[in-house]
């Protein structure tokens, strides 16, 4: 008798539980509010918009969660009220019904039934709950039963269930589908940040210092995140801008990558901008116009023949807030340096800038004049030296290519 007792009250917290929630979850208010959310989540993604779209789907999910909270405490003021047994037997009199136990319950307290075959449920005002079963009732009372619910109107019997529960299912997949449809290559922000997440890398420039690592220290550092190929050429021109000390403060590459067959394996493109963080943003795959391989653009010669003492000995007796370099292959690059003149107090201001061409020259540095030739200064030195195939130079360059 117990365990008959115990399961039925499993059965009718079940009921209990499941009819309310599907009271709540069908609701037309519920449904405007999902709908809209699901829309703001479709342009967020489309169109992005992190400070006037984040905080409206935050205050959707607040929402959602104050109602379900709202239910599940709902749902115990019901368990608590309610006498938990399935009711077989009713007495109806004029606008009451009695029940064997002795309750009386107005109809007019009826909030809202459900029935399903010969079951009936029925949400009393007081979060009071009644489940009635209808088939061992004498004919007059269940016919007086039916009329007297009908009688309470189409919003007891939540006549909307249906349509809400249709028009959930079409606003979920067309909110799926949105979302969907952004995410794919190129058709919204979200595809964009994808490809970012998928394509991007963060690498930390530990070798920051253009006259201590030189060029080579860059690619160390990428190769820590990525696998170099065999070659790389330029697609743009490499500009590094840098401190008098040699410290570098900004940087751009952009690189189509080769095998040792010279066939293109895909670009690199090396953006460091932030030199407070210290990292550099890597991106890998992006589209170039030529992949075909070029050797005189190849960036091992600047990786093997950029000397940092050299370089530091022809900028040293310039007065410059910064330089840049910038090297474009075939052997020549360019300086400019922003000059800095004292003022009578003794602190500096920004002059003129000066632009300077070299390239590669077997007894010196070659600098370009105004009339285009190029004339060798009185440097003594080569600021471009390709290492020889023992040297140090080379082994780390293919270390970092491997």
């Amino acid at each position: 008798m117990e365990k008959a007792l115990k399961k039925e009250q499993k059965k009718w917290k079940r009921e209990l539980r499941r009819d309310l929630r599907q009271r709540r979850l069908y609701h037309p208010v519920l449904l405007a509010v999902y709908a809209f959310a699901w829309r703001t989540l479709y342009r967020f993604c489309m169109y992005g918009g992190v400070r006037r779209r984040v905080p409206v789907l935050g205050a959707c999910g607040l929402l959602f969660l104050i109602y379900w909270l709202w239910v599940q405490a709902e749902l115990l003021f019901y368990q608590k009220r309610s006498r938990k047994q399935l009711y077989t037997e009713l007495e109806i009199e004029k606008n009451e019904f009695r029940l064997p136990d002795g309750g009386r319950y107005s109809f007019g307290e009826v909030q809202w039934y459900r029935r399903e075959k010969e079951r009936i449920a029925l949400f009393l005002k007081g979060h009071r709950f009644l489940w009635l079963d209808m088939e061992k009732l004498t004919g007059k009372n269940r016919e007086l039963l039916i009329m007297k619910l009908t009688q309470r109107g189409l919003f007891a019997r939540q006549f909307w269930k249906v349509p809400v529960a249709l028009a959930l299912v079409l606003v979920t997949v067309a909110g799926c589908g949105g979302v969907a449809w952004s995410g794919m290559k190129y058709n919204g922000k979200l595809s964009w940040k994808i490809d970012e997440w998928r394509n991007s890398r963060q690498v930390i420039l530990t070798h920051n210092n253009l006259y201590r690592d030189g060029v080579l220290g860059i690619f160390l550092d990428l190769a820590e995140k990525t696998k170099l190929p065999e070659h790389l050429c330029l697609v743009n021109a490499v500009q590094i801008d840098f401190q008098p000390d040699g410290t570098i403060q900004e940087l751009y590459l952009f690189l189509a990558g080769y095998d040792s067959e010279y066939r293109y394996t895909g670009s690199y493109l090396v953006d460091y901008r932030d030199s407070r963080s210290g990292k550099m943003t890597l991106w890998l795959d992006g589209a170039v116009s030529d992949e075909t391989y070029q050797e005189e653009r190849d960036i091992q010669t600047l990786v093997e023949g950029l000397n940092g003492d050299l370089l530091r000995t022809e900028l040293e007796t310039e007065r410059a807030m910064t330089y840049r370099l910038s090297y474009r292959g075939g052997g020549s690059f360019t300086v400019t340096c922003r000059e800095k003149q004292a003022e009578e107090g003794g602190s500096y201001e920004e002059d003129n800038t000066w632009k300077r061409e070299y390239r590669i020259g077997k007894s010196g540095m070659a600098e370009r004049t105004s009339d285009g030739d190029f004339t060798y200064g009185t440097a003594g030195f080569r600021l471009w030296e390709k290492a020889d195939t023992a040297g140090g130079a080379s082994d780390g360059v293919s270390a970092a290519f491997k």
